[in-house]
């Protein structure tokens, strides 16, 4: 934009005799030509803008100031200039600026008008005109920092965005160039061809809004000639059209679904995208269907009629048609898919049809092929689901299984007994199969028969316990067991039933075992005297026992009898522990006892020997214990073993023996003393331990012949010793 010019005007008086002055050091001419005042004046002078007191030139070049001088012959003069802006020379009539002027300010032309005074005439006034030459002391500066546009995307553009707003302004003269600094390659920008007013930025490259190129951010740069430039941001928004088709991922769609999918059910969503930005898609299926539906706003497709494979409606359970998706642009595009669906075989529970004649009792320990459970089935789905076999669940250790093609595409299934069963230990078995539909999914069900096992008479009678208990010194005939109460036969019925019990033998043993009755005493005939129906009831009566005598264990043996019509007997023992009571004394094995024990042994604990009492009744009943009769100083009894030991030392010479009393008894409750007593003689043996001695004051006179030979006696004396024997 043009800066406007202001005119000063300044007044100078003139006096002068020459047309031709001193400017800036130089002669100067008038000339009027050049100015850029509105006016036109006959001189037209020049100064640049921010210099200090600058030298403009001189009034006396002015042809006013030659004609005045001239024509009034005056010598004499002055000039004077009015205002601030200029400074004038009296004498001379140079002029300089006042200060710098800025051409910017906005003037670039002045009018200086200018005072000549002739002395004794008057004043003459003349008018200069002043260019202000510009100096490049200013930068083009945009309008606006940031500048915001949108633009559609599309290919490289010519004059994509013109905006007169674009344009700098630079406060000083001369032109302005710009461009894109960045990115430099892809965006021009220069004035309209059609409106030199306004400048257009050019695209050099593809805006494709649908790439993710949402916006681009540009620099451009407002350059003088000078070198002096500025920058400003222009941010484009690149702005979506309709140019792009929906598009399905697949041009071709395979789907599978199952025959069993549930009627409105979603199978899948038929989903197509478009670049373009918020673009609306609605979806249909060319031709319609009458198995599925689309919805139109989202491309779920559905099921709206039930699905059989079995049917092979369409041939080969296979579906196509073409799905279309329509965006809802202002200038529509449209895409579309081929879809192709298989229906897919699901292995469905079939119905079962009951077969043959199936036994549902079984003779134990037969051996025929007894058929249990027959069913079959009519599948129709594909073979891979159609393979179909059974599971025992329970029972499958008796039973198996085959498999048979039958007419109508029934496949029979066929559970027979394979081996014998022993009722005793399966009276009923709950026979569990489960039918196994293999497929996908693969399918199970349980089938359960209850077969019961019929007794035959396999079974001898049996005692359920082999031992029993009784108390000796029972009173007579007590019943002491009841065989029906410990007796049984496994069979059922009559042939479970013991009819008849026969005592064989009775005999006393020193244990349970067969071996210890070798010799054992025979009570048969005290037991069988007292039988009263022991026949058919199995009471079984004693008489009283006597565990020392006729045990402690008496084996019986016995024969049992079923009522079965072909019955079975057996022999079985039965061991009576005849259990202690108390009645039994100790009795000592003998009834004197005699010991010896050395004279001047240590003091105590030297054994002298042992007694012994036996008891025939047993644990603590037949325990002894001893004890002497009378309390001794010399001697003690252990009461477990019955070993006697010495108190103290002994003196033969001193005492010769003791004589001490046992006495013993059992450990029973109350307990029993033992029927006599045994007498223990305790003689002290004999150690040399003394020296032979003379009768003290004794003397003993002998007389010999002078004759008597060598070796002959003279005499005899004597001395006395305790000890004894060798000792003495």
């Amino acid at each position: 934009m043009a800066l406007r010019s202001v005119h000063l005007c300044v007044l100078l008086l003139l006096v002068s005799v020459s047309s031709r002055v001193l400017v800036h050091g130089q002669i100067g001419e008038c000339n009027g030509t050049g100015c850029r005042c509105t006016a036109s004046y006959e001189c037209c002078l020049e100064v640049s803008e921010g210099v200090q007191n600058a030298v403009v030139g001189s009034a006396t070049i002015h042809p006013e100031f030659v004609s005045s001088i001239e024509g009034l012959g005056v010598d004499q003069y002055d000039f004077t200039v009015s205002g601030s802006a200029f400074l004038i020379d009296p004498d001379s009539g140079e002029i300089t600026t006042n200060g710098t002027f800025e051409r910017e300010m906005p003037l670039d032309c002045l009018v200086i008008e200018v005072q000549l005074q002739l002395i004794g005439v008057g004043i003459v006034p003349h008018s200069f005109a002043v260019n202000i030459e510009d100096i490049n002391d200013n930068s083009p500066v945009f309008q606006n920092p940031e500048y915001e546009f949108t633009v559609p995307e599309g290919e490289p553009t010519a004059d994509l965005v013109c905006d007169s707003n674009l344009q700098a302004i630079d406060r000083d003269s001369g032109s302005i160039t710009y461009q894109v600094i960045s990115p430099s390659s892809d965006f021009t920008i220069d004035r309209s061809t059609t409106n030199t007013d306004e400048l257009c930025i050019s695209s050099l490259i593809d805006l494709d809004r649908d790439s993710g190129l949402s916006s681009v951010s540009l620099i451009i740069e407002a350059r003088d000639q000078g070198g002096n430039f500025s920058t400003a941001t222009v941010t484009l928004t690149i702005m979506d059209i309709n140019d792009n088709p929906p598009e399905f991922a697949e041009e071709k769609i395979n789907l599978t679904v199952p025959e069993n999918q549930q009627l409105d059910s979603v199978i899948t969503r038929l989903e197509a995208t478009d670049r373009d930005i918020n673009s609306m898609i609605q979806y249909s299926l060319i031709p319609p269907q009458d198995s599925f539906e689309i919805n139109p706003d989202n491309g779920d497709l559905k099921l709206k009629e039930e699905l059989n494979y079995d049917v092979n409606i369409p041939d080969n359970n296979i579906f196509e048609f073409t799905v279309q998706a329509v965006d809802m642009g202002e200038d529509p595009q449209t895409g579309s898919s081929m879809v192709t669906i298989t229906i897919q075989d699901v292995n469905e529970m079939t119905q079962l049809i009951e077969l043959g004649d199936p036994q549902t009792e079984i003779v134990e320990e037969s051996v025929e092929d007894t058929l249990v459970l027959a069913f079959g089935i009519r599948d129709l789905d594909s073979p891979e689901n159609s393979n179909n076999y059974l599971n025992f669940l329970s029972g499958g250790e008796f039973f198996d299984y085959t498999i048979q093609s039958l007419p109508n595409s029934v496949t029979g299934f066929f559970v027979n007994q394979v081996v014998s069963i022993d009722r005793e230990q399966h009276s009923v078995i709950e026979l569990s199969v489960e039918l196994v539909e293999g497929g996908d999914p693969e399918l199970r069900r349980t089938i359960n028969q209850t077969i019961n096992i019929l007794d035959i008479n396999d079974n001898s009678p049996e005692l359920t316990q082999n031992t029993t208990k009784w108390l000796e010194n029972n009173p007579n005939n007590i019943l002491i067991v009841q065989l029906p109460a410990i007796a049984m036969d496994r069979d059922e019925g009559v042939d479970g039933t013991i009819e008849e019990y026969k005592l064989i033998s009775v005999t006393g043993c020193s244990d349970t075992t067969e071996e210890s009755c070798t010799g054992g005493k025979d009570l048969t005939g005290d037991f069988s005297s007292r039988f009263r129906d022991f026949k058919t009831d199995g009471l079984l009566f004693a008489p009283p026992l006597d565990r020392e005598e006729d045990g402690p264990y008496l084996r019986m043996i016995l024969e049992l009898t079923d009522g079965g019509n072909m019955s079975r007997s057996a022999i079985h023992a039965l061991i009576l522990e005849i259990l202690d009571e108390n009645d039994e004394s100790p009795t000592f094995q003998q009834t004197r006892y005699e010991f010896t024990i050395s004279e001047e042994l240590p003091q105590f604990n030297v054994t002298v020997g042992s007694v012994t009492a036996n008891d025939r009744d047993d644990g603590e009943n037949g325990t002894v214990s001893y004890f002497l009769a009378q309390p001794s100083a010399e001697f003690e009894i252990n009461q477990v073993t019955g070993v006697i030991s010495s108190l103290r030392s002994f003196d033969r010479e001193t005492t010769l023996s003791f004589t001490i009393f046992v006495t013993a008894r059992d450990n029973g409750d109350p307990p029993n003393s033992a029927t006599n007593t045994a007498e223990v003689k305790i003689e002290i043996t004999d150690i040399n331990d003394n020296i032979p001695t003379f009768a003290p004051q004794q003397t003993t006179t002998f007389g010999i012949t002078s004759d008597a030979e060598i070796g002959s006696e003279v005499g005899k004396v004597s001395a006395s010793d305790s000890d004894v024997g060798e000792n003495a």
